[in-house]
């Protein structure tokens, strides 16, 4: 068995990267695509609809536990977080920035949250000041205590540009910590229909207006987040997605008539 595996859209790659992927592909048995999206994507590019599977990403136990918050609560403080690894200028941290400065003259009790580091730290710095969030704005740095990142806050916000299917979202979902997100890829997979807010992607002003609304209804926070962690809970368990692999591999031994060493 041959087997490919599709973990992000593919709109990021280079013509000459995209064909020589497309080339590989078709020598498999079959490819995993970890969205619905990365799979009609590999489709466009004349991929075998029969050669496509989907196997959603799946999140340990742990992920769906309570964990102490990394920071204290403070009385009055609304605290948005952005969770990512700051080397892609496709996960779009300045749209986040942009944004809080919008909020900040509207909701001056709230807090920006950045968790991640990168090369691209030092720039996204310079732009917070520039835009005059000062105290507004945090940055975390590399942190490996996500979850008590997440019981710190009262949203997410992920502006990426591409994106297949977020283990950043699911995590947050698995907090049940409502998201807003840009509408692209597989975003809409994971948090539409009451889990989250989408937003059309490169518009600040919308994204300003999703987290506002949030910030300003608490029972709209809530409602998001039990929904979102309760569609977690029943979609994106590690046994699910272990299942799903399974299945798929004795499915296409069978298929190919192996027998397993016997064993006396």
């Amino acid at each position: 068995m041959v087997l490919g595996s599709q973990r992000q859209i593919g709109d990021l790659l280079t013509s000459r990267q995209s064909r020589a992927q497309a080339i590989a592909f078709r020598f498999c048995d079959r490819v995993i695509c970890n969205s619905q999206a990365a799979a009609d994507h590999l489709l466009k590019q004349g991929i075998r609809r029969d050669k496509l599977v989907v196997i959603r990403n799946g999140l340990s136990p742990s992920a769906f536990a309570d964990a102490t918050p990394a920071l204290p609560a403070i009385p009055g403080l609304l605290r948005v977080g952005m969770i990512a690894r700051m080397n892609l200028r496709a996960k779009n941290h300045l749209a986040l920035l942009k944004a809080a400065a919008r909020v900040v003259s509207k909701f001056p009790g709230v807090e920006f949250v950045l968790a991640g580091d990168g090369p691209l730290r030092s720039e996204l710095e310079q732009e917070a000041q520039s835009l005059g969030l000062g105290n507004h704005v945090r940055f975390l740095g590399d942190r490996r205590d996500v979850r008590a990142v997440l019981a710190s806050l009262d949203l997410t916000v992920l502006p990426s540009s591409s994106e297949s299917l977020s283990n950043s979202i699911i995590e947050s979902m698995a907090a049940g910590v409502p998201v807003v997100a840009n509408r692209v890829g597989g975003n809409a997979e994971l948090i539409d229909d009451g889990r989250g807010l989408l937003v059309t992607e490169g518009n600040d002003s919308e994204l300003a207006t999703a987290i506002e609304s949030l910030l300003r209804d608490e029972g709209l926070r809530k409602k998001l987040g039990q929904n979102a962690k309760a569609y977690a809970e029943a979609n994106f368990t590690i046994e699910q997605m272990c299942r799903s692999h399974e299945e798929l591999y004795a499915g296409l031994l069978e298929r190919k008539r192996w027998r397993g060493k016997a064993h006396h």
